[in-house]
């Protein structure tokens, strides 16, 4: 899946630079609700690294990373880090 959705930005990076298509979103109000909504992803996305993250300086890395390279980034992070993750969730719902 990772693969897959860097190959669709490389895609539409070739059809159309991201930079020359920023105008177009901000024009258009359903796009300023779509980068709204991208960002407040991103932003969820770091609360939750940095929840689980035990090196804040590893966490903040992977935190800001997707304001600058996309959800492929929180993706990546769920790879690399899904067996710590579902230890984590797990001793937590124990816990309660």
């Amino acid at each position: 899946m990772l693969v897959a959705f860097i190959g669709l930005c490389v895609w539409a990076h070739v059809q159309m630079p991201f930079f020359t298509s920023v105008p177009m979103f901000l024009e258009n109000p359903w796009g300023i609700v779509t980068l709204i909504d991208l960002y407040l992803g991103f932003f969820l996305f770091a609360g939750f690294v940095l929840l689980f993250e035990d090196n804040k300086i590893i966490g903040w890395i992977w935190a800001v990373l997707p304001l600058f390279l996309g959800n492929a980034i929180g993706l990546a992070y769920i790879i690399f880090n899904g067996r710590k993750l579902s230890k984590a969730l797990w001793v937590r719902s124990k816990s309660r």
